[in-house]
């Protein structure tokens, strides 16, 4: 709906808008899944071929897993239609979602195809203002800036089927990034056994795994015949697990490593590593089925037990489990570009033609260490390539 065509709006308004919407989307199971058939297997004991049935059961009166959204905006152009924004808001629930749970082996079947009482919704906002900063005969400046973030968060809990842990609640996000720690202490200090940290059996919130909210700035510059483009982009916030960091401490190519303990014990031949922390001198613990502390009654003293550098770094690697923040900013590209004049186009044959140089992932601004977190990260990878090229174009 043009707001601005039904009520009269302020001068430096030219166009404002609103919108909304609603839909549905449902996904059925395979409705072939109800054929349940045997599978063979020829030779499965010498010459004896075997059959086996489906282990998975389809529960009664299923519903088809449901998706329903709703949106809302506004847009609008200002100051002469120099100034443009967009602004968005939507709310996409999940429900009647079809889940497979275990059953006990005892009824023949591993596990039946349910619907869960259990839904959530995700929920994004996403901001963007373009338009020209500066703009005369010879200079123009145009800029882009987009602001967005999305997260999931439970709504309904299903009494049986949701996951028994204080991180599943109603209202709480989806996106927990939960891990084993190391023990510690009252004041923090890692807990060794026999001259090695000891892990916990349990896992904790270290945060959440999504961004807080994802960034781009796009810039566009034409100065006569010249076009210079700067585009920076990033995501800041959120939790992920450094793959290659981490595995780097098994093989001893983490820089982090090299340390003169190292030098020691593979020069030296010297077991002379001591980790900073304590050590339970009596005393035990209690916990619950949470990992929370229930009764505590140990004395600390200071670790003093001497274990192989490589041994130790293996183990406790670089202490943070390979978790790191994603958090980064990149230069995502430049381009510098020049329109040759018509009249020294025409000379070459040519109505028109422009040469611009183009460059990618020019610099990476990042805590994330020795891997770019704006890729796959979960499996060994690459670094990011830097790429440089440049474009003729002649039209005629």
């Amino acid at each position: 709906m043009v707001v601005s065509e039904l009520v009269k709006m302020p001068a430096v308004v030219d166009m404002f808008k609103v919108r909304g919407s609603w839909t549905l989307f449902k996904n059925a199971f395979d409705p072939y899944d109800i054929n349940k058939t045997f599978s063979t297997l020829t030779s499965a004991w010498n010459t004896l071929n075997s059959a086996s049935y489906p282990s998975k059961l389809i529960g009664e009166s299923l519903l088809p897993s449901t998706q329903r959204t709703w949106e809302i905006g506004a847009a609008g152009y200002l100051l002469g239609k120099r100034l443009h924004f967009d602004v968005a808001y939507y709310d996409k629930y999940y429900y009647n979602r079809q889940v497979n749970t275990p059953i006990p082996g005892s009824s023949g079947f591993l596990s039946i195809l349910v619907n869960t009482a259990e839904t959530y919704a995700r929920r994004g906002l996403e901001i963007s203002v373009d338009g020209s900063v500066i703009r005369n005969e010879d200079f123009e400046w145009k800029s882009t800036v987009n602001w967005s973030n999305q997260h999931r968060y439970y709504v309904d809990l299903d009494p049986v089927l949701s996951a028994d842990n204080p991180w599943v609640k109603k209202g709480q996000r989806l996106d927990t990034y939960l891990s084993s720690y190391w023990l510690r202490d009252p004041s923090g200090n890692v807990i060794f056994n026999n001259g090695f940290p000891v892990e916990s059996d349990y896992d904790k919130k270290y945060g959440y795994g999504d961004p807080d909210f994802s960034i781009g700035f796009i810039n566009n510059f034409r100065y006569k015949n010249w076009n210079l483009g700067v585009n920076v982009d990033g995501r800041i916030g959120g939790l992920m697990y450094n793959y290659l960091y981490d595995k780097m401490w098994d093989t001893g190519t983490n820089p982090d490593s090299d340390n003169q303990y190292r030098y020691d014990q593979v020069v030296n031949g010297l077991n002379n590593f001591v980790g900073k922390g304590v050590k339970v001198v009596s005393g035990e613990v209690q916990f619950d089925k949470y990992g929370n502390i229930t009764s505590d009654t140990r004395q600390y003293a200071a670790n003093d037990v001497q274990v192989g550098y490589q041994d130790f770094a293996q183990s406790f690697r670089g202490g943070d489990m390979g978790i790191q923040k994603e958090t980064f900013i990149k230069l995502r590209e430049v381009s510098l570009g020049y329109n040759f004049p018509v009249k020294l186009a025409n000379k070459i044959g040519a109505r028109t033609a422009s040469f611009s140089v183009t460059g990618q992932n020019l610099l990476l601004l990042t805590d994330f260490k020795f891997s770019d977190p704006d890729i796959d990260t979960e499996n060994l990878n690459s670094p990011s390539s830097r790429m440089i090229g440049f474009n003729l174009k002649v039209g005629f």
